[in-house]
């Protein structure tokens, strides 16, 4: 199955504190693979696979997304058995609901002007402060994620702003994804910098200071190894061969 590279994830979807972050991401994949027929074919198979999670998470995601009414499910059986043919998932278009309470709920206020569908959309994905990928997001849970191996107890952050935060790290300061996930493994397996690498913001600010400690690390493993992480390839000032 081809990929596509185009998706949209709208305020409602976004900001909807009741999905888990991966069902949003989800919906994203859902609707790139909603332009080509307006519908959705892929098998659980597929994502799980895609994502490298259990069918039975897809799942779970999926069903998030169909009982909130971001999506609508339709399941052809085999005549006479219960056995699945084909599942179609395709796309709710709704305006964004004025209840929300989003950063951008204000710009829709004054808009007094009748927009299809399509246009709604447009707008509010080039109007929201956060233009963050997919990547991103990712990085944003990546690091969620280890630092609840660490602190079982550490509050949920806005992985929104987390992610738009990567996103700057890339766009701005031209650091690359697999930097930015090798240090997100490194400071957290750190004894000291586990405890003061707690959000992407401090990891933007003391990049410079942990690409001299990641050198030194890399430089002792050189003595063993011989070799370079895949993130440092194209960084020799970062950690020499030798």
């Amino acid at each position: 199955m081809q990929k596509s590279y185009y998706a949209i994830i709208p305020a409602n979807v976004r900001y909807d504190e009741e999905l888990t972050p991966n069902a949003k991401l989800l919906y994203g994949e859902i609707t790139a693979l909603c332009n080509e027929k307006g519908f959705c074919w892929a098998s659980n198979s597929y994502f799980s696979d895609l994502y490298g999670v259990s069918k039975v998470s897809i799942s779970k995601w999926i069903n998030q997304l169909v009982e909130k009414g971001y999506i609508q499910s339709e399941i052809n059986y085999k005549e006479g058995s219960k056995e699945i043919l084909n599942r179609y998932l395709r796309i709710v278009n709704e305006p964004i609901k004025e209840k929300l309470n989003t950063p951008i709920k204000e710009k829709f206020k004054d808009n007094n002007t009748s927009f299809n569908t399509t246009s709604n959309i447009t707008k509010e994905y080039k109007d929201s402060c956060h233009k963050f990928q997919t990547c991103d997001m990712e990085m944003a849970q990546q690091l969620y994620s280890r630092m609840l191996e660490n602190n079982p107890d550490a509050k949920k952050p806005n992985l929104n702003k987390w992610a738009d935060e990567f996103r700057l790290m890339r766009d701005r300061d031209n650091r690359t994804e697999e930097q930015l996930r090798y240090l997100i493994d490194w400071t957290q397996s750190d004894s000291f910098w586990k405890t003061n690498i707690l959000s992407p913001a401090k990891l933007r600010k003391q990049f410079d200071q942990l690409a001299v400690k990641v050198r030194e690390d890399i430089k002792k493993k050189n003595q063993v190894t011989k070799t370079k992480p895949k993130a440092f390839q194209s960084l020799e000032d970062w950690a020499d061969e030798s």
